[in-house]
């Protein structure tokens, strides 16, 4: 029998991907070819279509957006971890034992890359 390495076991998820280094520096495409690697649907746009978010020291943006869906319907929002998890497995894993605390991230001690540039001048 030959595994399919989880191919397809995504192909219901909608994923918004910012991951972004401590620097913040843009690192998501890995887990965006991950992800599209598993059969799902990568977006670079938050729109009502997301039904995941894949979320590591990224934007204020993104979890302002978040807090403002509809607590019912708002989208998953998960690790990393959950991604390789996932890939490794080869299977879509359940999202909560990777959610992403939102009250732990502190995003007003980010220092922004042009703060970062001044200093280093």
């Amino acid at each position: 029998m030959v595994s399919s390495g989880g191919q397809g076991c995504m192909k219901r998820v909608v994923a918004f991907v910012d991951v972004r280094t401590a620097e913040g520096d843009e690192a998501g495409v890995i887990f965006s070819d991950m992800l599209r690697s598993l059969g799902a649907r990568v977006i670079s746009r938050l729109t009502d279509n997301v039904t995941h978010v894949i979320y590591k020291s990224g934007r204020q943006t993104t979890l302002s957006w978040w807090r403002r869906q509809d607590e019912e319907t708002r989208p998953f929002i998960v690790g990393i971890g959950w991604v390789t998890k996932s890939k490794e497995k080869g299977e879509k894993l359940d999202e909560g034992a990777f959610a992403v605390n939102v009250e732990d991230e502190d995003v007003f001690s980010k220092v922004s890359k042009r703060e970062r540039m001044q200093e280093a001048c």
